[in-house]
This record gives structure tokens, sequence and C-alpha cells, in this order.
């Protein structure tokens, strides 16, 4: 009785024949791309759900502003409460749609004057960046990213030269804010 090699019914002979190169490789590959394409879907919503939102159209600016403006005032008395300089020197300040103020003031550090960035938070609170430099970093870049209601005009620039008292400091003026410009 002759046996052809099609049929020994051997536990080793079904694996191999079940599980054959051709076959691992095909899975594999299978595998590997529907593993591309469920991280490409989670980057692709991640990215969207990054996206800065569309600009305010005038309507909502206007329907924005005086609550804005209300809540702005609380905020630069406290700011104003916090550095004690008379007047605030500010730059750029507006509001996010969801009424967060942001933007940029002068504090008084070490005898010099710098421009700092701050957010106030919810409770019109303002925050400074070396009140906590972790949390900060994600709420500015949301604050970077939706301006609703432009409250102040200014300068974004940041610095000892973005300060008009800084710029007029002996310091500056001989030697960190030599052909300094202005936005």
């Amino acid at each position: 009785m002759t046996y052809s090699r099609k049929y020994i019914s051997t536990p080793l002979a079904t694996f191999c024949r079940v599980v054959s190169p051709r076959r691992v490789g095909v899975a594999a590959a299978w595998s590997t791309l529907a593993l591309l394409v469920i991280l490409t879907g989670q980057t692709v919503r991640e990215m969207i759900s990054r996206l800065p939102p569309p600009p305010p159209t005038p309507a909502q600016s206007a329907a924005a502003l005086p609550g804005a403006t209300r809540d702005w005032r609380v905020v630069s008395t406290r700011l104003q409460a916090r550095f004690s300089d008379k007047p605030l020197e500010l730059g750029e300040v507006w509001a996010t749609r969801t009424g967060r103020m942001c933007g940029f003031v002068t504090a008084r550090k070490s005898n010099t004057d710098d421009r700092e960035r701050f957010y106030a938070t919810p409770d019109l609170r303002p925050h400074m960046q070396v009140d906590d430099p972790y949390a900060f970093i994600d709420v500015w870049t949301a604050c970077l990213d939706d301006r609703w209601v432009e409250l102040h005009a200014g300068s974004e620039q940041t610095g000892l030269c973005a300060s008009p008292r800084g710029r007029s400091s002996v310091l500056a003026r001989t030697y960190l804010c030599v052909g300094w410009t202005p936005e």
C-alpha cells in the first residue's frame, strides 16, 4: 500500500498545511494594513480636533463685545493690583469664544520691565506663566487659536524690548535692544 504525502494525517502535517508560510505572510500583511488604517484615522481625527475654530462673524463679535468688556474690566483691575504699575502697560488683549481673557502685559521683575503673556481663568483671575508653567502652555495655545473679541490693540511681542519702559532703560538702549524694531 502506498501513501501519498498529500494524505498524511499527523498533527504536524495538519499544522503545516493550515499554517503555511504563504498564509502567514498574507495574514501579517492584512494585519499591518489594518493597523496602519486605524492609526492614520486616529491621527487625522486628532489633527482635525486641534484645528483652530473659524473666525467670528461681525455679528458674533458685536454680540460678544459687551460681556467681554465687562469681564475685561474685572481682569484689568486684578492685573493692576497684581503688578501695581501706574498705568498698566498692555500689548494685545482678546477674549476667546469661551469667555477667557488672554493677552500681553508688562510686568516689573528684578527692576526691569518685561512684557509677558497672561490669561484669565473662568473666575476672572489673571494667571502668568510663573504661576503654573505646565498648565499655562496648554491654555495659552488654546488662547492663541481662538481670538473671538479684540479688547485692546497692541503688540504680541514679549520680553524686555517689547515694553516701552524696558526699551528706555540704559541696559536695553546700550546692549539689548540695539536695532530692535516693534512689529
